[in-house]
């Protein structure tokens, strides 16, 4: 492995390691924006049950005013987080998004800079067959040239 070909490999590392750090930063912000889409769409489904149930409640007539009244502010306050969360999550989707990108550059850095090693180790392969060659031309040649020269007969 020539000296290029030793800074190349180098390089790579360093690039895949950033690239492995960007991924988790992109992965830890996709989890967190998971957790919230999940903790809304709980809170939502929470304020439609909650609201089944007061109108089951309430047709059947075993709900005092007060009961209703209470159950509505609950309902509400259900309805706020459940709101929250999802303003939330929207925030914390855009974020992963946003650390989708340096991940994806990074990527690209490691697919390029396998290209160039591979097109090094392809350009070292060809100059070892280009010597090789050159030399076995040699060694031919002074055959060839030992052979006419070869014993003169008088």
């Amino acid at each position: 492995m020539n000296a290029s070909r030793k800074r190349l490999a180098r390089v790579r590392r360093v690039r895949e390691i950033q690239e492995e750090l960007a991924r988790a930063d992109w992965l830890t912000a996709e989890r967190s924006a998971d957790a919230a889409e999940e903790a809304s769409a709980a809170g939502f489904a929470e304020v439609a049950q909650a609201r089944e149930q007061l109108g089951q409640r309430m047709e059947s007539g075993l709900s005092a005013p007060t009961e209703t009244l209470h159950a509505f502010t609950a309902i509400d306050r259900i309805e706020d987080t459940a709101r929250l969360w999802r303003e939330r999550a929207r925030t914390l989707r855009f974020q992963a998004d946003q650390k989708r990108a340096p991940w994806e550059e990074r990527r690209r850095d490691v697919r390029a800079l396998e290209l160039l090693e591979d097109r090094a180790r392809e350009a070292e392969i060809q100059e070892e067959f280009e010597a090789e060659t050159l030399e076995l031309d040699e060694v031919a040649l002074r055959r060839a040239t030992s052979k006419q020269a070869g014993p003169k007969r008088t």
